[in-house]
C-alpha cells in the first residue's frame, strides 16, 4: 500500500488549469502546461508586474504589494523564502522567468498557514511540481511559486505500508519500495512527478494506476482545511 501522508488536490507536475493563473491549450495539453497571469500596463526590469492600469501609480502599488507579502510570509515558521528565483532553474525545460517570491514550504502546519494566508489576501499562487513539461513566460510569474520540501518529502516504510509526503518524487519511492522487497510501483518507477502530483492525476502506465497501490490520502485543501480520504472517495478515472 502507498500512503501520502501530505498531499494536495493541485500539488502536480503539470499544474493544474483549473486556477486563474494555468492554462493549457488543447493542443498542447498531453505535453506541456502554459503558465500566465493577466498583466497591466506596468513592469518591473525583473518581470515582476503591477495591478493598476495608471502607470503612475503602478510602482507605488508593487512596492506595498511586495511589502505585504513579504510580511505575511515572514510571519509563517517553516518557509524558505527566494525572491526572485529563476523558474528556469526548477523546470526540465530551462525556460522561465523569476518567480515574484519563490517559496519553500517544509511542513504540513507550514502549508496550512500559507493557504490560509492566500485566500485572505488574493495573492496570485502556483504550486510546482518537480518542473517537468512546465513552460512559464519570459517575464516571470507574479505573486507566489511554491514547492514542496523538507517533511513534505519524506518517506517511511513501516512493514507493507509506505508513507510518502506529496512532494516525494515518485520514481524514489518506487526505488526504496523496491529496495524494501515491496512490489506494486515498478511500472510508475518512470515518472518525473512528485507522488503529490502523480495522485492528483492518477497517474498510469503499463496497466499500473497510482489508485491501485492507494489505500488513503492526506490532504490539504486551498483554504487551508486538513482532511484524510481513502482511495475510493478520490473517485479517481483516468488520468484524474
Amino acid at each position: 500500500d502507498l500512503l501520502p501522508s501530505d498531499s494536495l488536490p493541485r500539488s502536480s507536475l503539470w499544474l493544474s488549469d483549473r486556477g486563474p493563473a494555468a492554462v493549457s491549450p488543447p493542443l498542447l495539453r498531453p505535453r506541456f502546461t502554459l503558465l500566465y497571469y493577466p498583466l497591466a500596463d506596468g513592469r518591473e526590469s525583473d518581470g515582476s508586474t503591477a495591478f493598476l492600469s495608471e502607470k503612475g501609480r503602478n510602482r507605488v502599488a508593487l512596492t506595498g504589494r511586495k511589502e505585504e507579502m513579504d510580511r505575511f510570509l515572514a510571519e509563517i515558521p517553516g518557509l524558505v523564502v527566494k525572491p526572485g528565483q529563476s523558474l528556469a532553474r526548477l523546470a526540465t525545460l530551462r525556460i522561465g522567468g523569476p518567480a515574484e517570491r519563490f517559496v519553500e514550504v517544509t511542513s504540513e502546519r507550514a502549508l496550512v498557514g500559507l493557504l490560509t494566508g492566500l485566500a485572505r489576501l488574493d495573492l496570485p499562487f502556483q504550486l510546482l511540481g518537480l518542473g517537468s513539461n512546465v513552460l512559464a513566460p519570459d517575464a516571470g510569474l507574479p505573486g507566489i511559486v511554491a514547492r514542496l520540501g523538507g517533511g513534505l518529502k519524506r518517506i517511511r516504510i513501516r512493514g507493507l505500508r509506505v508513507s510518502a509526503g506529496a512532494g516525494a518524487p515518485l520514481s524514489l519511492v518506487a526505488r526504496k519500495a523496491s529496495a524494501a522487497g515491496l512490489a506494486g510501483l515498478e511500472a510508475l518507477s518512470g515518472f518525473p512527478s512528485t507522488v503529490g502530483g502523480a495522485v492528483f492525476m492518477n497517474a498510469g502506465c503499463y496497466g499500473t494506476e497510482i489508485k491501485d497501490v492507494l489505500r488513503s490520502a492526506r490532504l490539504v485543501e486551498l483554504s487551508g482545511r486538513r482532511r484524510r480520504i481513502e482511495v475510493a472517495d478520490l473517485a479517481a478515472g483516468y488520468r484524474s
